[in-house]
Order: C-alpha cells, then sequence, then structure tokens
C-alpha cells in the first residue's frame, strides 16, 4: 500500500480520484438545491404586496421553489405558501377573517417623545434595552384560523419556506441591569426539514462584516413550529412590536439579516428579489442599530454589490401599506376601519407587487436597459454621510458628479445613455 502511494504515476491516478468523487459529491460544480430562490425582505404591514410579488413571477413563468421572507413580508409569504392557488391566496387576503386579524394590532405608544427618549436611553449599551414593552404597536401572539396548512410541508403548488426570525438571549427580567458581554440575539430559521439540511450552520455575513455585533456566531434552525407562529415571530422589530414568547423565548423580527440575499446565492441558481430601500436615520436606523449593533444602511449597500440578482423594485410600497404613521407627536394606526376600506387597500397592494414582479423578470440582463436601471429612487440621500451617485445608486455618470434623480443635469439612468451600471 506505502509503495502504491510512493509511486509518482499512481499520485496522478490518485488526485484524478479524488477530484472525480468531488464533483460528483458536492464540493466542486455540484447543482445548488434549488433552481430559483425568491427573496421578499421587510415591507412592514403591507401583505398584498409580499403576495402579488409571488404572484406576479408565477404569471410570468418564473416559478419559485423556495422562498425566503423577512419581517412583515412573512405575511404574504405564508399565506400563499398553504394555499393551492393564486385565487385562494387572494381569497385569504381579502377575506373577513384576515381583516379581523389586521384590526387586532394597536397602537400601544401613541406618544413620539416618549418613544424618542426610549431610543435615547437604549444608547446606553452598558444596559439590557427595553425591548419588550410599551413599543409602538401591540400584536396579539395569536390571530384567527386563516391557513389550510400551517405547516412548513409545503403543497404542489407552492413553493418551500424559509422564515426568518431573532431570539433574544435575554429576558424582561433583565432590562435595565449591567449587561454582561454576550449577544443579545440568535438569527433563527423556520423552514421544513429538507430545506433545514441546507442551512444548518449557516454562518450570517454580518458576523463577518461587523464582528463586534449584539448577535451571536452560531445560527438555530427550527423545524418544528407552524408557519403561523414562525410568521408572527417574525414580525417583531424591537421597538416596534411587542416579541412572540413561545416557551421561555422571545422573539424578534428578522433585521438580523433583512437582506438574505448571500443565503438564496447560496441555496439558488438564479435568484429575484426585493431591491433594499434604506432605513430612515430618525427611528428605523436608530432602533435596529442599538438592537443588533450594526448599521442597516451600511450592510444595505454590501448586500447590493451582487451582481446576479434579478432585483424588483418596491419604491412606493409604503404608500400602500398599513404602517403606523406619525400625526404632530402622536403615532396613529393606519389599518383601515372598514371592511371595504381594508379589501381596496390589499388590492392595490397585489398590483403593486405584481407589476412591479413583473416588471423586473421583463427586464433582460446585458441589455441597453440593464437589469437595474428600471429602478426608481432607492435611497434617500440624507440616509448616508458619505452619500454619492456611486454608493447609493450603482450608477456612474460622465457628465455630473452625484446622481440625485433620473433625469438631473444630463444623468438618465432608464435609457442608460449617460449612466453607467457598476458592475
Amino acid at each position: 500500500m506505502l509503495h502504491f502511494f510512493c509511486s509518482r504515476r499512481n499520485w496522478l491516478y490518485v488526485l484524478f480520484f479524488i477530484a472525480f468523487q468531488s464533483f460528483f459529491n458536492g464540493s466542486i460544480g455540484v447543482a445548488k438545491p434549488y433552481k430559483r430562490v425568491l427573496v421578499i425582505s421587510g415591507g412592514g404591514i403591507n401583505p398584498g404586496f409580499a403576495a402579488g410579488i409571488i404572484a406576479g413571477a408565477q404569471m410570468k413563468g418564473w416559478q419559485p421553489d423556495l422562498i425566503i421572507a423577512t419581517c412583515g413580508a412573512g405575511i404574504g409569504a405564508t399565506i400563499h405558501h398553504s394555499e393551492q392557488s393564486l385565487k385562494e391566496t387572494y381569497d385569504v387576503l381579502m377575506s373577513q377573517n384576515f381583516f379581523k386579524a389586521l384590526k387586532s394590532v394597536k397602537i400601544e405608544t401613541a406618544n413620539l417623545l416618549t418613544l424618542a427618549s426610549k431610543l435615547s436611553k437604549a444608547e446606553d449599551h452598558s444596559i439590557y434595552p427595553s425591548i419588550f414593552h410599551n413599543n409602538v404597536l401591540y400584536v396579539p401572539f395569536t390571530f384567527p384560523p386563516l391557513l389550510k396548512n400551517n405547516t412548513f410541508h409545503h403543497t404542489p403548488a407552492s413553493a418551500k419556506l424559509i422564515l426568518i426570525s431573532a431570539k433574544s438571549l435575554f429576558g424582561p427580567e433583565d432590562v435595565g441591569q449591567k449587561r454582561e458581554q454576550k449577544p443579545l440575539f440568535q438569527q433563527v430559521f423556520f423552514t421544513d426539514d429538507k430545506t433545514a439540511e441546507f442551512i444548518r450552520g449557516w454562518t450570517l455575513p454580518e458576523q463577518q462584516s461587523y464582528p463586534n455585533t449584539n448577535i451571536a456566531r452560531n445560527t438555530e434552525t427550527i423545524t418544528s413550529q407552524s408557519t403561523m407562529m414562525a410568521m408572527r415571530a417574525g414580525l417583531a422589530d424591537p421597538y416596534l412590536l411587542n416579541p412572540l414568547k413561545v416557551n421561555d423565548d422571545y422573539y424578534f423580527a428578522g433585521a438580523i439579516d433583512l437582506y438574505p440575499i448571500d443565503l438564496a446565492l447560496a441555496l439558488g441558481e438564479e435568484v429575484m428579489a426585493t431591491y433594499p430601500t434604506g432605513f430612515s436615520p430618525d427611528y428605523e436606523e436608530i432602533s435596529t442599530l442599538t438592537s443588533y449593533g450594526f448599521s442597516q444602511n451600511k450592510r444595505r449597500l454590501e448586500t447590493l454589490q451582487h451582481t446576479k440578482v434579478k432585483w424588483i423594485d418596491i419604491s412606493d410600497a409604503d404608500s400602500v401599506g398599513f404602517n403606523p404613521v406619525p400625526k404632530f407627536i402622536w403615532m396613529t394606526n393606519a389599518i383601515p376601519h372598514t371592511y371595504h376600506l381594508f379589501t381596496s387597500a390589499v388590492a392595490k397592494q397585489w398590483q403593486l407587487g405584481r407589476d412591479r414582479s413583473i416588471e423586473a423578470l421583463t427586464v433582460a440582463p446585458g441589455s441597453v436597459v440593464d437589469v437595474r436601471s428600471h429602478l426608481r429612487r432607492p435611497i434617500s440621500p440624507r440616509l448616508l454621510e458619505d452619500f454619492s451617485c456611486h454608493n447609493a445608486y450603482e450608477w456612474k455618470t460622465n457628465e455630473v458628479a452625484s446622481c440625485i434623480s433620473d433625469k438631473v443635469g444630463g444623468c438618465n439612468r432608464r435609457t442608460a445613455k449617460t449612466c453607467t451600471p457598476l458592475r
């Protein structure tokens, strides 16, 4: 045996055999587990929009094999996962039961000055933050029965599903106490048994980019919970919604990895994703920064470096959503008061999501109108101190130093005559 390995010719056979085995066993050139992965990030209380995105993809013949949803996008994705057709998904969204479920969401802390004071105290990183009570919204732990299929076992008409959440590693009893030097949150994936095999042990890109975050290095994959529970767990942004308690654990929104493009690219041959908009520096950015320990706006710019993604423009999605809105010094509930207003609003959400998904699939990569050129203004200049055309829009122009609109100073992204996509 030793003589065999000492022979130069036989060494060549051994190396060839290893390469051959690696090719077929997964190390080199092996196919990814899914052909098409759809990522729908965030979205607030805008369930029809996420479901409409899925509808538009299917209408264009782009049937996702796996859907990854975070935060509010999980509502529409979960409803779609349960049903047998797009019509049934639409019917659930328009149902009296769903309207009743949304009407159960109430304003918990309306005074913006109180909220501002709470966020100000959260900047003290020496103590555990107050995120369990007295947030903007109160969402019940359970909703009225809505779904035919409340498990992660997918139906023949639906894709597999991953819902992302964050498990708190401290509890209400710790709030205000001196903080230990340990992580505050852990990323959690809720999914089916088969998909779980591919993502166990997944390392978060945020850990690599921001090693001093408040996030645990290891992730957790859970297959034993219902889709409704997982959806509710992923809704609760710190300071915005109350968390979901399951046994002794508290779950918050999946904003740890709000833009899971790296995960999608690892799992799928083709990836389509919602083009992430920036976080407001007045509230959203502060709340996630103090909770998770890194800037979502900076993470967003890292995400946008990926070029092998079909981007869905989600500009103006908030205009048809049900997110609470400020009025003077008060936060007001934007969920429609009547069933008629509710169905009308959900129909607009569905149509906008469907149209934007179709738009993304209509733009051909490499064409004169590039895969990104259909995007509207993706970020406001005030969200970043180092704002420029290069980092905020991924465009450069030969005529002006900054590109702050589609058609300003000779810059026209839609026709790509003067703007060139950064690759």
